[in-house]
């Protein structure tokens, strides 16, 4: 038997669970409009565009934010050899 079921295969509800069906409700309701939205031909490159755009900028900001202390050394590098 699983959890939240009777021996007849009824479900038992328990006291959170009408508010989380709610809560899912609301969120696949947002998300449809949403992918209803981003369906339509009108805008639909430039939502594209702008999503790589924004993915790119992340990643650069991620990889400069790794890279730092390296970056940093070559720009020490090249001052102490015109210096």
């Amino acid at each position: 038997m699983l959890a939240g079921e009777e021996a007849g295969g009824r479900r038992v509800h328990a006291p959170g669970d009408q508010k989380k069906e709610e809560v899912m409700w609301l969120i696949n309701e947002a998300l449809s409009r949403i992918v209803t939205r981003l369906r339509r031909a009108e805008g639909q490159t430039l939502v594209e565009y702008a999503l790589i755009i924004a993915l790119v900028s992340v990643m650069l900001v991620a990889a400069l934010g790794f890279l730092r202390g390296d970056i940093q050394d070559v720009f020490t590098a090249i001052g102490t050899a015109f210096g």
